[in-house]
């Protein structure tokens, strides 16, 4: 059925409901679920691999990044904390500013290609 005051081809369950509180709540438990524990544990061997060419001179960086499966601006980003910091919980946060910026990239893709139904679901599925 659909009201007056709905835009045709909309239900008026679906003129209603906005994208924006549902991808809030989802980018905000993403973001929660990857914050939890973040320096709980000990850098992993890639992890520690991705130090180890960060702290090397940048001249050096290209028979490094050739056997590391990380990009030039993830060590360009950790040389930098490395200058700041050897916290493992500062080390991993931009791995989790990337992460979280993913649902909402997942979101657009999925509403682009099928509806906004299938881009909260999307979001939702990458957040947890």
């Amino acid at each position: 059925m659909i009201s007056a005051s709905s835009p045709p081809g909309r239900s008026a369950v679906q003129a209603r409901l906005s994208p924006i509180p549902w991808m809030l709540a989802i980018t905000l438990a993403g973001f929660a679920l990857r914050v939890h524990d973040l320096g709980a544990k000990s850098f992993w061997y890639d992890e520690l691999l991705e130090i180890r060419v960060a702290s090397l001179p940048v001249s050096e960086w290209d028979a490094a990044l050739l056997l590391h499966s990380a990009r030039p601006l993830d060590y360009l980003i950790t040389r930098a904390l490395l200058g700041v910091t050897r916290s493992e919980w500062l080390l991993r946060f931009p791995a989790l500013v990337w992460g979280t910026l993913t649902i909402a990239v997942v979101y657009r893709v999925g509403r682009r290609l099928l509806g906004p139904d299938t881009g909260i679901i999307g979001a939702f599925l990458y957040a947890v």
